[in-house]
């Protein structure tokens, strides 16, 4: 299994997108943060693997918020059979009138002129929909609404500082509200079927399957 997540672009990267496209683009998540060029050519490496060859995969640190160096990365021995690539947003298709809809959020406030969603719904239409043709099939695993996911963000933050939940800071919790606002519009969309056709798994608010 490949994490999505695993491709983010480094920091480094981030910040030099934030410096030429906009400030929002330093924080990871939305279309347009992720190194798509690696996790294609990573694709590649494992479609054509000898059965002895040796397939380094990237592994994205969210306690550092960066890529880990390759001598840390995980490694993979011969040809899969299956791959699965997860990931929130995988499958997600574009909206072209995003950039100039009226912003959900404090986030989105912060994009007035539509920059950062264009720039989102332009990787949407090229880059991220050649890397989506290339999967066989889809499965969507969708919460009861976007209401859900700061509750679960939450508990995923804690589980990536190492920390229980009730030691987790409320500037912590604070963040991970403003942190999931980044990838809102998206999700909430995903979650009324703006994606690619495949199996939709509906969980509740205890992540159990319902359907």
């Amino acid at each position: 299994m490949l994490g999505l997540d695993d491709f983010y672009l480094s920091k480094a990267d981030r910040t030099h997108l934030a410096r030429t496209v906009h400030p929002l683009f330093e924080t990871r998540g939305p279309p347009g943060t992720h190194d798509l060029s690696l996790l294609n050519s990573t694709l590649d490496r494992l479609l054509c693997a000898w059965n002895d060859e040796i397939v380094p995969i990237p592994v994205f640190s969210k306690k550092l918020d960066d890529r880990l160096p390759e001598h840390k990365w995980r490694i993979w021995k011969g040809r899969p059979e299956v791959i699965i690539l997860e990931g929130w947003m995988v499958g997600a298709l574009p909206d072209a009138n995003a950039p100039f809809a009226p912003p959900l959020n404090e986030i989105e406030a912060c994009d007035m002129g539509g920059k950062w969603r264009g720039y989102q719904e332009a990787g949407l239409s090229t880059a991220y929909a050649e890397l989506w043709d290339r999967a066989d099939a889809f499965c969507h695993v969708h919460a009861p609404s976007f209401e859900y996911v700061l509750g679960w963000r939450v508990q995923q933050e804690a589980g990536n500082l190492g920390i229980g939940l009730s030691e987790l800071p409320i500037n912590r919790i604070k963040w991970v509200d403003r942190f999931i606002q980044h990838y809102e519009r998206i999700t909430r969309r995903m979650l009324n079927g703006l994606h690619r056709p495949g199996l939709v798994i509906n969980v509740d608010e205890l992540r159990v399957v319902r359907a």
